[in-house]
């Protein structure tokens, strides 16, 4: 829904632009077609290239592609960039998508904005009278492509090659690139008051601290904690610096007795309309699954006696025994309560069979 609200906003706007380009049919050539992926593959936005097919890019009049003798697949256009002989095989990454619009199809070839640029040729490649040449680069600057008998001037050279080796981006956002490589970062000691911190060997500029949290409790046991071994819990501070500029900084929590350490769980809270007057919270890793958050608000909204009707409707699940059999899954609370049940049957049968001994040992004397 997303995409397709975006193509008509476009659309309305009757114009074109650096990112989005629109045809009135699927090209009938091929170098042309190439010409096209590779200028919005360079296109210097922040945004993905976009091919409309079937919009008269002068009128804006929706024409459709349901009849478009050349209409392709996604499959058939990765097949054909898997073909050309790319700098150093790196292609375009591109994805075809179909929405329906006045009653009419639209097929729109959406190429992916990396920082992989500038893509362009290795080999001269030629469909009837439009020929790509090696070592030429296309991008796009408004609504014009470079020119396929030109290569694109110097200056948007330039940017595309800075995009390549993240110059264009922030600092931290630089940072946390160089990051996925750990094995370009040192430790040390701080000479002033011993803090260690680490470096990124390339660009020393960059540098993580670890610090104490001295706003924390340090007694202060949160119930992620109870998974562990040993329950003892501590926090820190991570700060991101950059020229000793503090770009970043989140908190860290030592589990398990300082065994494991590990972002901390930020904060959230649902809203649940019915029960304005109760609040509920929740705790959770940015990189958890969606799904997962699901589980765990079921779970949560269980353990607070809500109604297993009420959780079905909070997660739109269309039929109760999904939610019942799926979502609500045993809370750490009903697992204690089972296992104390359990110790307490324990208990009682040991005592009873104390008993019949005693009473048995009796009868004998």
């Amino acid at each position: 829904m997303y995409l397709k609200d975006k193509i008509i906003k476009l659309i309305e706007s009757h114009q074109e632009a650096d990112y989005y380009d629109f045809k009135e049919a699927w090209h009938d050539n091929k170098a042309e077609f190439l010409h096209d992926i590779l200028s919005l593959a360079n296109n210097r936005t922040v945004e993905d290239g976009l091919l409309i097919f079937g919009v008269r890019d002068k009128t804006f009049e929706i024409i459709g592609v349901e009849n478009d003798p050349n209409r392709k697949t996604q499959q058939n256009i990765i097949d054909f960039l898997n073909t050309k002989a790319f700098f150093g095989g790196i292609r375009p990454s591109v994805e075809l998508k179909t929405i329906n619009y006045l009653k009419h199809e639209l097929d729109i070839l959406i190429v992916k904005n990396t920082n992989d640029t500038p893509y362009y040729l290795a080999d001269k490649y030629s469909d009837g009278k439009y020929t790509i040449r090696p070592n030429y680069i296309y991008t796009r600057i408004k609504d014009t492509n470079t020119p396929i008998d030109k290569s694109a001037d110097i200056n948007q050279v330039e940017y595309l090659w800075k995009k390549r080796f993240l110059l264009t981006e922030s600092p931290i956002k630089r940072i946390f690139n160089e990051l996925k490589y750990p094995q370009n970062w040192e430790r040390k000691n701080s000479i002033k008051d011993n803090i260690p911190f680490y470096y990124n060997i390339y660009h020393p500029e960059f540098t993580v601290e670890i610090l104490d949290d001295d706003y924390s409790d340090s007694n202060n046991t949160e119930f992620y904690s109870y998974k562990q071994i040993n329950h003892s819990t501590s926090f820190g501070i991570i700060a991101v610096k950059y020229f000793n500029t503090e770009v970043y900084t989140t908190q860290y929590v030592c589990l398990d007795g300082g065994r494991y350490m590990t972002i901390t769980p930020q904060w959230a809270f649902p809203e649940i309309e019915k029960y304005k007057n109760v609040d509920y919270s929740y705790k959770y890793f940015l990189l958890i699954r969606f799904h997962d958050l699901r589980h765990s608000c079921a779970s949560l909204l269980l353990v607070k006696d809500i109604k297993i009707k009420a959780i079905q409707e909070w997660l739109g699940h269309s039929c109760f025994s999904t939610t019942a059999n799926l979502y609500a899954h045993l809370d750490s609370k009903s697992k204690q309560e089972s296992a104390e049940a359990l110790v307490n049957a324990l208990k009682f049968t040991d005592t009873k069979k104390e008993n019949e001994e005693s009473t048995s040992s009796s009868s004998q004397k």
